[in-house]
């Protein structure tokens, strides 16, 4: 399935238009091998929900895979997105799926209400190079709202060069979240925040582990609430992030992926542009967490025990 060119409604600002694909009240739905491109450029200036590409809310047990989502935009404040869960939202997966060149965040999760209902979701083995163009503060990959539990993001690539729109994080994380993990990332910006949290969160808020941080050129950072931390042992300390039962988890490392520092993407066949040229393994999450690993690698290939970090192995 394609959706693209799906320009929007300039005079609608009080509904989604220019969307891709839209899942909505659904149970057991699954979304495999579509694409969603080009659409959003004509939605309305003033709405208050912008377009996305492909994406799902007040559903369950929904499954979005092997797909790409590119180069979809807003002309608003809010989405442009190439993937996400909405609000009330359970038991469902992004994985295998590849996004770059978006206006907003590559991959998002956001809950409007406080009741719950966002809860046991997954985003694993994905892909994202050059989003949040036009929304840098977004992220690349977002997570927001006012009650999300038990998201696991793992096992993902994310590459941001700078934004045209301005300096903007790989991970934006914000507060009302309980129970998210993010572990065994790849995780790269041109200097700009590799993570940004609006608050202090804390560990049972959400915890990263395992990841791999690397920024091509200027100072390496993180900003958790007021602080902005300038290395990953000063983080860790004061933080409590990547750690592991104690044992500090998580590097500062160059992947060096087979397209350069900075890989972009034109095509969903470019994908092999992000391999890593310097394998570094990442957490046994099976055995650490009960965490179901996937088995295998963004292009299908055995994914190691324990797998590498990030979608794709060396």
């Amino acid at each position: 399935m394609e959706a693209y060119e799906n320009h929007g409604d300039p005079a609608a600002v009080d509904r989604h238009t220019g969307d891709g694909i839209i899942l909505g009240g659904v149970r057991g739905a699954t979304l495999r091998n579509s694409s969603a491109h080009d659409n959003g450029g004509r939605s309305a200036t003033h709405a208050t929900a912008g377009p996305v590409g492909l994406w799902a809310y007040d559903s369950t047990r929904v499954l979005i895979e092997h797909s790409s989502s590119y180069r979809n935009h807003t002309r608003s404040t809010v989405d442009g997105s190439g993937f996400g869960f909405d609000s009330n939202v359970s038991d469902s997966k992004i994985q295998y799926n590849v996004s770059y060149e978006n206006d907003g965040s590559g991959y998002y999760v956001f809950s409007r209400n406080r009741d719950g209902t966002h809860t046991g979701n997954t985003i694993r083995y994905n892909i994202s190079t050059d989003d949040a163009r036009k929304l840098p503060l977004h992220g690349a990959l977002t997570v927001y709202g006012k009650r999300i539990q038990d998201l696991a993001v793992y096992q993902n690539t994310v590459v941001m060069s700078h934004s045209p729109g301005g300096r903007g994080p790989a991970v934006l994380l914000r507060d009302g979240n309980s129970g998210v993990s993010i572990r065994n990332n790849i995780l790269v910006t041109e200097g700009d925040p590799l993570v940004s949290a609006d608050a202090a969160l804390s560990t049972d808020q959400v915890v990263l582990q395992g990841n791999v941080y690397h920024t091509t050129k200027g100072e390496w950072a993180v900003k958790w609430g007021d602080r902005t931390y300038s290395d990953l042992a000063a983080w860790r300390a004061g933080t409590g992030q990547e750690r592991v039962g104690g044992k500090a988890t998580g590097a500062v490392a160059d992947p060096c992926f087979a397209g350069g520092a900075l890989p972009g993407l034109r095509t969903p066949e470019d994908a092999g542009l992000v391999v890593p040229g310097c394998p570094r393994d990442g957490l046994d999450l099976h055995a650490l967490f009960g965490t179901d690993a996937g088995g295998v690698d963004y292009f299908g290939r055995d994914a190691g025990d324990p797998p590498a970090v990030g979608a794709v192995e060396p």
